[in-house]
């Protein structure tokens, strides 16, 4: 009884995991095959999923390996865990080459890469305006859905976000924002203006740091849209941390008789 229920134990562990593995396979894109696009054109792919957490799924072009920079990719919707299927699209409006569609699934919580995959594909963009091709049924289909999902949710946002109040702390908080990225590269380069020597160097420092937080924030979400969801308060901590350290700067002149 104890070795049948042991057994018992093991195959329904076994299942669980089998349906909590990541995985994504592509079932269908438009066009299906090699094909030459102008600018105006879309590209689709449907795409089948297993996921254990709440994700977001992307499809991007790339070409001998490397993902292609130029044109517009879609968003990703939030897809919950189990199986279901996901749609993405990408545009290109300049002379470009794509020898192959990347699809990657990244967990919504961690940012977590749980699965990617290849699928070959001949396009050649032409960059020049010209008349667009007839999109697949189901391509129009799932994009269509895919916007309503986003209407959807954004109202859905509003509506919790709790009316005229919140939207006033909002505005607040990027007037802060603001005001803290503003002064972070001000405050910093009238010092380096004024001052000599190494109290020169050290004000360039905040400045040098500021820049490489925006730089990454920009490069980032370039390749990942949701990687700095919360960059406000990248700004505020990195920002409010300069000022502080230029404030410190400028009691340290007074204390050493620097007041020019």
């Amino acid at each position: 009884m104890r070795k049948l229920w042991f057994l018992c134990c093991l195959a329904i562990s076994l299942a669980c995991s089998a349906q909590e593995s990541p995985s994504l396979r592509v079932l269908e894109v438009d066009p299906p095959e090699s094909a030459t696009l102008s600018a105006q054109d879309y590209v689709s792919a449907r795409v089948a999923f297993s996921a254990p957490a709440e994700c977001v799924i992307f499809v991007r072009p790339y070409f001998k390996g490397a993902e292609v920079k130029k044109g517009i990719s879609h968003p990703s919707p939030t897809y919950g865990s189990g199986s279901g299927e996901a749609f993405g699209w990408f545009q290109i409006d300049k002379p470009e080459s794509v020898d192959g569609i990347h699809v990657k699934m990244i967990e919504r919580r961690s940012q977590r890469v749980l699965a990617e995959t290849e699928y070959p594909i001949a396009l050649t963009f032409s960059g020049e305006p010209g008349t667009s091709r007839e999109r697949a049924a189901w391509a129009i289909q799932l994009s269509d859905s895919q916007q309503q999902l986003f209407r959807t949710r954004a109202r859905e946002a509003a509506s919790r976000s709790g009316g005229v109040g919140s939207a006033f702390f909002g505005l607040g908080f990027m007037l802060v924002v603001i005001t803290i990225f503003a002064a972070m590269f001000l405050w910093p380069a009238y010092a380096i203006y004024r001052w000599t020597g190494w109290w020169r160097i050290a004000a360039a420092l905040p400045l040098f740091v500021i820049a490489v937080v925006v730089l990454r924030i920009i490069v980032d979400t370039h390749h990942d849209p949701t990687s700095h969801n919360l960059w406000p308060f990248e700004i505020v901590m990195f920002g409010g941390g300069g000022l502080v350290f230029m404030a410190a700067l400028n009691i340290g002149r007074r204390f050493f008789g620097q007041t020019s």
